[in-house]
């Protein structure tokens, strides 16, 4: 749901210098980190959930190595963050067709 909401600009996201981003969703807090752990060469996504008053009540952690799956959907969630946030597809599409337009008939 957070990935629809996102792609459909319904849930607008900001993000810190740690690169951690955060939204609201009715007055609730939801942040979402990645971390890599060098000693044991794994990646992680963090998502973390507050109430109203930003007090938080759920830490949730997935490993690319132990929790695939969820791990996957995160990162799916980060990549539709950036691709709304910066317009990465947007963007590349105006170049690709931009770049056509240069060359067509060439």
């Amino acid at each position: 749901m957070l990935i629809l909401a996102t792609q459909n600009r319904s849930l607008a996201w900001d993000e810190t210098k740690a690169n951690i981003y955060l939204t609201h969703v009715d007055g609730c807090g939801i942040e979402l980190s990645s971390s890599f752990e060098f000693e044991i060469g794994d990646a992680y996504y963090k998502i973390s959930l507050s109430n109203a008053d930003g007090e938080f009540f759920a830490n949730y952690s997935f490993s690319e190595i132990t929790d695939g799956r969820q791990y996957q959907n995160l990162k799916k969630l980060e990549v539709t963050i950036r691709d709304v946030r910066y317009r990465i597809t947007e963007s590349e599409n105006a170049i690709m067709n931009g770049l056509r337009k240069m060359t067509k008939g060439k």
